[in-house]
C-alpha cells in the first residue's frame, strides 16, 4: 500500500515537472516581447521567440551563452551595473534605453529586470513611438513656453507704451477743453449760436477723448509696480462708496452689506474692483425705483468669492459674455454715460489675482456680478 502511495506521488510530480515545463516552452516560443532568463553567473537559460526575432542567432546558439557574447560591450554599460543591483538586493528596476539595430535603426526600448530564482529576469518592449510622442510633447511645451514669453514682453511693451501715451496725451487734450471754455465765455456775443454750438461739439469730444485716455492709462497701470498686501475688503468697499459722493441719495440707494473678508492682494487694484461694479450698478438702475447693492463673500477652497448684485434694468443674455471687453457699450452716450472700459479694467483686476469675474443678469430684473479672488 505504500509502494503504491509513493509510486503514485512520484507520478503526479512527474506529471507536474511535464506540465510546467511545456507551460514555459509555450510561453516562451509564443511570447513576441523580448524575455531572457539568465543565472546568478548571467549564462542565458531561456529565450522568448521575441527576443530571437531581434537578434541574428537561433535558440540554439543563444541558450548557454553569456550575456556579453550576445551582447558585447555590455559589461561596461549602465545596464549591466543595473543586472548586478537586481540580482543582489533582489529589487525590480525598470530602465529606458537607446539601441541601435542593423534592420530596424535606432529604437527605445524599455527594459524591466526582475528576480527569477537565482537568477534574472530581463523583458525589453519597444517604446521608441511613447518616447517620440512624448519627446515632441517636450518640444511642444517648450515652444509654448517661449512664444507666452515673448507675448508677455509684447504686452508688457503695448501697456507700457499706452501708460506713456495716454499720460502725454492728457496735456494736449486738457488745453483743447480750456481754449474752447475760454472762446465761448469771452466771444459769444459777437459769434452766432451756430458758431457757439460747434465749439460745444469740441468740448464734449475733447472731454470723451479725455475719459478715453484716463481709462487707456488705468488699465495700463492696473498690476504696475505693486505689492500684495493683506487687506481689509470692508474698508475698501467703504472708501469706494464714500468717494462716490452719493451720501445726499441715501433715499434712493440703498447698500446691504455682508461681512467681508481679510484677503492678501493689491490694494488699489481691490478698491478699483469694488468702484467701478458699484459705480456699474448706480449707473444702470431704473429710473422708477430705488436702488438696492447688495455686496458679500463666499470662502471658497483656494479662492474668495465677491457679489455685487443689483435691482437694476438687467442685461440681455446675448450680451452678457461681451460686457468684459474693452470699450464695449450696450448702450449710447446718449442713454447713458462712460466709455466702456470698467468692467474690462474688473476683469483684468480678477484675473491678476488668479481669478475671473462672470454675471448671471435678466433684462429687467438686475444683475449679479461674481468676483474670485486667489488666496494664495
Amino acid at each position: 500500500m505504500l509502494n503504491q502511495y509513493i509510486d503514485t506521488s512520484e507520478s503526479q510530480a512527474r506529471r507536474q515537472r511535464t506540465q510546467y515545463k511545456q507551460s514555459r516552452e509555450l510561453f516562451f516560443d509564443s511570447c513576441l516581447e523580448s524575455f531572457v532568463i539568465l543565472n546568478k553567473e548571467f549564462y542565458v537559460t531561456d529565450v522568448s521567440d521575441g527576443f530571437l526575432k531581434s537578434m541574428p542567432f537561433g535558440r540554439k546558439e543563444v541558450i548557454g551563452k553569456h550575456i556579453s557574447d550576445i551582447s558585447p560591450g555590455i559589461k561596461r554599460s549602465h545596464r549591466y551595473r543595473i543586472y548586478k543591483d537586481v540580482l543582489e538586493s533582489g529589487k525590480s528596476q525598470v530602465i529606458d534605453d537607446v539601441r541601435s539595430h542593423p534592420q530596424f535603426g535606432r529604437y527605445v526600448a524599455r527594459i524591466k529586470v526582475f528576480k527569477v530564482g537565482d537568477g534574472i529576469g530581463i523583458a525589453a518592449y519597444d517604446i521608441t513611438d511613447l518616447h517620440n510622442t512624448i519627446e515632441q510633447l517636450k518640444s511642444t511645451r517648450e515652444l509654448l513656453k517661449e512664444t507666452n514669453l515673448q507675448l508677455k514682453k509684447k504686452n508688457e511693451l503695448l501697456e507700457e507704451f499706452s501708460y506713456v501715451a495716454s499720460h502725454d496725451l492728457q496735456e494736449p487734450l486738457q488745453t483743447i477743453k480750456t481754449y474752447s471754455e475760454l472762446f465761448i465765455e469771452k466771444y459769444s456775443a459777437v459769434i452766432d449760436q451756430t458758431a457757439v454750438k460747434y465749439l460745444q461739439f469740441v468740448m464734449k469730444s475733447a472731454r470723451h477723448m479725455s475719459e478715453l485716455v484716463h481709462g487707456i492709462r488705468e488699465h495700463a497701470n492696473i498690476g504696475r509696480h505693486n505689492l500684495l498686501q493683506k487687506l481689509d475688503v470692508r474698508q475698501l468697499v467703504d472708501h469706494a462708496i464714500d468717494n462716490l459722493h452719493i451720501e445726499s441719495q441715501d433715499d434712493y440707494i440703498r447698500f446691504d452689506i455682508g461681512k467681508l473678508p481679510v484677503i492678501h492682494a493689491y490694494e488699489s487694484e481691490i478698491y478699483l474692483l469694488f468702484y467701478h461694479l458699484i459705480t456699474n450698478a448706480i449707473k444702470f438702475r431704473k429710473a422708477d425705483q430705488s436702488l438696492t447693492i447688495k455686496i458679500s463673500s463666499r470662502s471658497m477652497r483656494d479662492k474668495w468669492m465677491f457679489t455685487v448684485e443689483d435691482n437694476g434694468i438687467g442685461i440681455p443674455k446675448k450680451q452678457q459674455e461681451k460686457i468684459f471687453d474693452l470699450f464695449r457699450r450696450l448702450h449710447s452716450t446718449d442713454e447713458y454715460e462712460g466709455i466702456g472700459m470698467g468692467l474690462a479694467n474688473c476683469q483684468k483686476i480678477a484675473r491678476l489675482h488668479g481669478g475671473e469675474i462672470w454675471v448671471e443678469s435678466q433684462l429687467g430684473f438686475g444683475s449679479k456680478f461674481y468676483v474670485t479672488i486667489g488666496k494664495q
